[in-house]
């Protein structure tokens, strides 16, 4: 699928040809890709391969606050409805009149569409919020 901006341009050099464009923007689902377990292992082995320096500046207690932080997160909205995006995906195919676009799952609808219409400043800082400081910010 393409960005959005990538749909739209895409859409209009090939209108003519009966072809048409559609974006498929699914929120967090429960899938292998987000695992909290393989995010754990993932942060552990950035970690443990970093420079000393990097390793220093962030500190032992940053990558458990963002192993935990990211697993509390993740717990919150990902959604087990998996169907969900699959179905959106059969609709865009087959449907005699698709969707230009597709928003899955309720963060995608709620929390993310919230965060788009906030200033930037506003919405980095409730992102961020929760997120754990190194210990070199400190």
């Amino acid at each position: 699928m393409a960005s959005i901006m990538g749909r739209f341009s895409m859409s209009r050099e090939i209108y003519r040809t009966g072809v048409s464009v559609h974006i498929i923007e699914p929120g967090y689902f429960r899938t292998t890709i987000v695992d909290e377990e393989r995010l754990r292992e993932y942060f552990q082995m950035r970690y443990d391969t970093a420079d000393p320096e990097v390793k220093e500046y962030y500190g032992k207690d940053y990558l458990e606050g963002l192993q935990e932080t990211t697993a509390k997160l993740l717990g919150l909205i990902m959604s087990p409805k998996i169907h969900k995006v699959v179905d959106a995906y059969e609709h865009a195919v087959l449907a005699k009149f698709p969707k230009p676009r597709y928003v899955v799952g309720l963060d995608a609808n709620i929390l993310f569409r919230l965060l788009w219409h906030l200033p930037e400043w506003l919405s980095d800082y409730l992102v961020s919020r929760p997120m754990p400081l190194p210990q070199g910010a400190l």
